[in-house]
């Protein structure tokens, strides 16, 4: 594979249709291109949501009418829609360890360093030690804000979390809201109309306002 292939099979290798052999020399050039490295979270989301789409009824043709009780119905909704859920869930999960195996950091989160990293990136990270919960960020001024990479890990139990920067002013800007199990460690990429300077910190909570933890960049 050469270095242009290389660089149009990050999406392929996203979705997990390399053969063994590209998908490890295209793990082995990412680990390498900062550029590819940064594309691949974009290929990772829209890989992530067709897994979910595959999870769905397909959408018939216009003017194809459902044939309710069909053997070959019952068949295609029993056996062939939980396949190609499983393959596509199997792809992407096996993509994202890849991605934190072979590409440590590849995006914003990335530690900075000699020959490495963003240097217009700031980085901070914390762990509470009353909940247990510990939060990576990444900040990034932007001409419009402050673009925010956070990676979350040590929730306790099932929550709807949010991360909120809290300004140097005292008020608070909600940024992104996710759900999570005990066990998940997300990464995720928002934005905030706050300038990088303007930021005191970020804190996630749950939906019921509990701090979980507090981070200052």
């Amino acid at each position: 594979m050469s270095l242009r292939e290389r660089h149009h099979d990050v999406a392929a290798y996203a979705l997990g249709v390399l053969e063994p052999a590209d998908a490890l020399a295209c793990e082995e050039h990412l680990a390498r291109c900062a550029a590819c490295a940064a594309g691949l979270p974009d290929f990772l989301f829209t890989a992530s949501v067709l897994a979910q789409l595959a999870e769905r009824e397909p959408l018939r043709p216009l003017g194809a009418a459902a044939v309710p009780g069909s053997p070959v119905g019952r068949r295609r909704s029993r056996r062939a829609r939980p396949v190609r859920a499983r393959r596509w869930r199997s792809r992407v999960v096996g993509v994202a360890a890849a991605l934190a195996v072979a590409v440590p950091g590849a995006v914003l989160l990335a530690p900075s360093g000699p020959g490495g990293g963003d240097a217009a990136v700031r980085r901070a990270a914390a762990t509470d030690p009353a909940t247990g919960t510990s939060a990576s960020v990444a900040l990034r001024d932007r001409e419009w804000g402050t673009e925010v990479a956070l990676r979350v890990a040590g929730v306790r139990g099932a929550h709807v979390c949010e991360l909120v920067v809290v300004g140097a002013d005292g008020r608070a800007w909600p940024v992104m809201t996710w759900a999570t199990e005990e066990g998940d460690e997300p990464v995720m990429e928002g934005g905030i109309a706050l300038r990088l300077g303007e930021i005191e910190r970020l804190e996630v909570r749950t939906e019921k306002g509990e701090r979980l933890v507090s981070v200052r960049p």
